[in-house]
């Protein structure tokens, strides 16, 4: 079943039809499996992700937190993404933070958008 990451396809189908809140039952299902980690945390990710778009920040926080706490890769954009809806919360020292964290990372993926958002969120 964990051979790839083709298991996001239907969650991608749904995404794509803008059935955004079947989309987030179909990972939440898929967290309820017990995938391996790596699944986990994308699946984290694509939930805060998701969330986001939904505006449900404090369901984004608690998503995008999570998947920092996996094996892969994807501090830049779930940091980015991070200080994004704390920025939504209303907690501007914790959405400068991150976007502080993405602009000063070795990968710079996100370095001028986040150099940008800092900018825009209030003193």
């Amino acid at each position: 079943m964990w051979a790839s990451y083709e298991i996001f396809a239907p969650i991608q189908k749904l995404e794509k039809n803008n059935q955004l809140p079947e989309a987030l039952a179909a990972l939440q299902v898929l967290r309820e499996s017990k995938p391996p980690e790596d699944i986990k945390a994308l699946t984290n990710l694509y939930s805060g992700l998701l969330n986001l778009r939904l505006e449900k920040f404090a369901d984004a926080k608690v998503a995008l937190t999570q998947s920092l706490q996996g094996p892969l890769r994807l501090d830049d954009f779930a940091h980015y993404h991070l200080g994004l809806v704390l920025a939504k919360l209303g907690d501007t020292g914790g959405a400068k933070r991150e976007l502080e964290i993405v602009k000063s990372s070795a990968g710079k993926a996100f370095l001028y958008e986040a150099r940008f958002q800092t900018g825009s969120v209030g003193n």
